[in-house]
Formats: structure tokens, sequence, C-alpha cells
């Protein structure tokens, strides 16, 4: 929602004071947007609180000079200060990790110009979150950005939930929430041969490939007097060959039209005779 920011002017004075908001020299049409509040803090010293609310649909209310003057019959008192564009802050990345990997979360805050970190300089990105005293973080600094990693080398099961970062500047505190669980790594074993492991102890094969492991490979229609050595290549048994392993082979070759119907054995057409028909009967 619309980010909202208070202005706090404190006048005493006798006779009584009146307030007039101004914006860059201006005064200020009160709106939805532009809210005075007044409230009495001391009777007795006329002392008010007036507070500005300034409620943001736009970043157009910030990055101006906004001035609280006090007037009385006695004179005229202004005070002005600059309303700067609250930070933003945004965390990356928003995955999940796997146990023992190395993961890291990023912050980064970015300011407007003229703004700055206010609380401690030690730290002035502060991450929450499960164990982060034990979590090394690193921060980079550049013109108006800040950049705080959190390193989880390795990241391990524990370190699962939500991480906040915030940061505090003169326009005010904001932060991004990221939530994460770690996942525990998947293994088969055996390992897959040919495919990939996709849940503990499961494979799923390459194309061409089957068996729990995946080491298996497939032919189509399949290999007869062999086996399958890579997908759709079959290894033939001895006396075997073609595609399939289908084909008898006879070494010679089965002569005068002859066929070899077992390695090595030819059956031979009428009027032909011998190992390899090689005879004619006279």
């Amino acid at each position: 929602g619309p980010v909202s920011s208070n202005l706090t002017c404190i006048s005493t004075g006798s006779p009584a004071t009146t307030v007039t908001w101004m914006r860059n020299g201006q005064q200020l049409s009160l709106s939805d947007t532009y809210i005075p509040i007044q409230t009495v803090t001391d009777r007795r010293l006329s002392t008010y609180s007036n507070v500005l609310v300034i409620k943001a649909a736009s970043s157009d209310v910030f990055g101006h000079t906004y001035s609280c003057t006090v007037t009385n019959a006695f004179g005229t008192f202004s005070m002005a200060l600059t309303a700067f564009t609250p930070p933003t802050v945004t965390i990356s990345p928003h995955e999940t990790p796997t146990a023992g990997e190395s993961f890291s979360l990023t912050c980064t805050v970015t300011l407007a110009e003229g703004d700055y970190i206010v609380g401690d300089s030690g730290s002035p990105v502060q991450w929450k979150g499960p164990d982060c005293a034990s979590i090394n973080s690193t921060l980079q600094v550049m013109t108006n950005t800040y950049i705080s990693t959190l390193e989880f080398n390795p990241v391990r099961i524990s370190h699962g939930g939500e991480y906040i970062c915030q940061a505090t500047s003169t326009a005010g505190t904001i932060m991004d929430y990221a939530k994460f669980t770690v996942q525990i790594p998947i293994e088969c074993n055996p390992e897959c041969e040919y495919g990939d492991c996709v849940a503990t102890n499961y494979c799923k094969c390459n194309e061409g490939w089957r068996g729990p492991t995946c080491s298996h490979a497939k032919c189509n229609p399949g290999c007869y007097r062999g086996f399958c050595k890579n997908p759709n290549v079959c290894e033939c048994d001895e006396g075997y060959g073609g595609l399939q392993c289908t084909d008898a082979m006879c070494i010679p070759e089965c002569q005068n039209g002859g066929t070899c119907y077992q390695p090595g054995l030819c059956d031979c057409r009428p009027g032909f005779y011998g190992s390899r028909c090689e005879n004619s009967i006279p």
C-alpha cells in the first residue's frame, strides 16, 4: 500500500500560534495526501504538536522541501526539512536450494539522492532469520546502493525458513522478505548410466535405454539371434547377420542360387549339390 511519512513541528507561544504547512515555499493544499493533525501537549505553555501526515500515493510527494511556519501576534518562525523517497529493499533469488550446495541471498538497498543510512554504521543492512549470527555476510557499498549477501556454504536443512532484510534511512525503515526450504539431495545408487536421477533410486532413461539404471539398450523390433548393444544396434551371435540378426551366414556363400538356412549350411536348388551347392548333377 501507499507509504506514510509524518513530519512533526512543535510550537509554543502566547498568544496561541497558527501553523501553516508549505511545500517548496508554496502553501500546501490539504487533501487526502496531506493531512495536518494538531494536538495539545502542554496547555499551560500553549505547546502544540503539529504533525503533517503524508500518504504517498506516488513518488511525487518525496524529494521536496516542506516547512512548518508558526505565527502569532509577536512574530513568525519557520522550520524546513526535505522528505526523501523511502529506500527500496529487494531480496533475491526466490528458489529452493539443495542441501550441501552453495547458496546465497542478496539484499539490495537503494536510496534516493541525498538520503543516507542511519543507525548502526557497522551493519547498515540488517538480516533476521534462522541462525543468522552463524552465517557469513558481505557488504558492498556503492553510490546510493548497499548490497548485502548472506552466504550459505554449504546450505543445510536447518537454514530453511523466512529471512528479513531491513534498512533504515533518514526517510524511514523498510524491509523485504524471502522464504525458502532446503530440499534433501536426490541420489541413485547405483548411478544412472544413460539417464537422470529424478528421485531417490529412480532413473529417467534417455531415449533408447531402459532398466533400473538405464544400462540396457532398446532395439525395435528386437535382436532375434543376438543382443541389443546400443539403441537399435544389434550385435549378432556367431553365424548370423542382418539388422535384427535374422539372417544365417554361410562362408563362403552358397552358390548357384542355394539358400543359407543355418550357419554354414546351404539348401541347394534342384540339380545342384555340395556344401556350397557348387556341384551340378550331370
